[in-house]
């Protein structure tokens, strides 16, 4: 097996619980230059397996902290455990969710994604690339009759030193539009080339939250993608609501999930339009906007965030977010808010934060995790 020796000291991090250890951390290499690796630290005592990369800024992915071997019975018990959260966690009247977190479910470079009958499989680094064929097999027993497809088109694929790959992972081609159901909410979602994996599935708790505000309340959701937002409040009583997305796609998707669920296009108007661009040009205001921009620069989201507020009205509410993708923190947020308040001379005070789904864990040490930072505010 591959063995590779830490420098002094930069084990510590791994046995309090991150599961990364960065190039700069590794002092030597023996064997094979990637996939499944043995660690140990500068005196040669063993400290953890899991798979080494020497492309990838984060050399070492720690899948376990003992001797056991890796194979597919050690994959078996991981993604059983996965499911088994699901089961406890999720709504009954929900089938859609993340199966499997990658580090958040101690099987880095693996990401599982249910949609109704179909798993969407995503694989970010070669030494999970390496078990694909037992994952397969392991999915095929534990959720017989399932389609499997793979969307590897994460980003970060490029600096593992991977190519994106897409296509069915078994007999079955399957549909790119299919129909799931969100907390009763039935959503029309292109599992082959929706954002994401076909939906936002990190923003559930989101919706919920939203759904709980919205009885007799017009509410705006920017940047809503496909509308799960807006469809939500609109089923919960919302007097109105208007979804404004750039993307035709997207607002196809709304329209099918607005026929879906017998929703009247009167009450849930659907837009096609840059969200800065309609705030600029709209007259209306609003109990409740949803602010869910796509990754940009923070004054990006201060700007968008400013426009929001000018048409909240009076003692309104804010749902405002973003991803760690962005690489803006949970203070940056803070600070976004606080600078969008001064723009639009509103008075803005925090009442939730907001986070994404049990289905999401993270680590403990880990904090790298946590892929969303959301806050609910109330505006003057």
């Amino acid at each position: 097996m591959l063995i590779v020796k830490l420098k002094p000291g930069k084990e510590i991090p791994l046995i309090k619980g991150h599961p990364w250890a960065f190039s700069g951390a590794v002092e030597d290499v023996e064997g094979e230059q990637s996939g499944l690796c043995r660690v140990l630290d500068a005196k040669g005592r063993f400290v953890a397996q899991g798979f080494y990369n020497p492309r990838s800024n984060v050399a070492i992915r720690v899948l376990s902290l003992e001797k056991a071997p890796i194979d597919e019975k050690f994959l078996r018990r991981r993604i059983e455990a996965a499911a088994q959260l699901r089961q406890a966690v999720i709504p009954a009247e929900t089938d859609c969710y993340r199966l499997l977190n990658a580090e958040g479910d101690n099987l880095p470079g693996l990401v599982i994604d249910r949609y109704g009958q179909t798993l969407i499989i995503q694989f970010g680094c070669p030494g999970a690339e390496e078990f694909k064929d037992a994952i397969v097999t392991i999915l095929h027993s534990l959720f017989p009759g399932f389609n499997l497809y793979e969307r590897s088109d994460l980003k970060g694929r490029r600096a593992e030193g991977l190519q994106n790959e897409y296509g069915p992972l078994d007999d079955a081609s399957g549909e790119a539009d299919t129909v799931v159901t969100e907390n009763g909410l039935k959503l029309a979602v292109n599992v082959f080339t929706g954002d994401q994996t076909g939906l936002y599935l990190d923003r559930r708790e989101i919706r919920s939250r939203v759904a709980q505000l919205a009885a007799g309340k017009t509410v705006l959701d920017l940047c809503s993608y496909s509308a799960a937002t807006a469809l939500s409040a609109a089923k919960a009583g919302a007097e109105s609501v208007t979804a404004v997305d750039n993307s035709a796609q997207a607002i196809g998707l709304a329209r099918k999930s607005l026929e879906l669920n017998s929703l009247s296009a009167f009450s849930c108007k659907l837009v096609k339009d840059d969200a800065a661009r309609f705030l600029n040009q709209d007259a209306g205001n609003y109990d409740l906007i949803i602010c869910d921009p796509p990754i940009g620069e923070e004054e990006d989201y201060v700007r968008l965030n400013g426009l929001a507020m000018r048409h909240l009205n009076k003692g309104g509410r804010l749902v405002t977010m973003v991803s760690q993708q962005s690489s803006l923190s949970e203070d940056s947020l803070l600070r976004v808010i606080n600078k969008a308040a001064q723009q639009a001379e509103r008075q803005a005070q925090m009442i939730e934060t907001l986070r994404q789904g049990p289905d999401f864990p993270y680590l403990p040490g880990h904090p790298e995790g946590r892929n969303l930072y959301g806050a609910l505010v109330y505006v003057r």
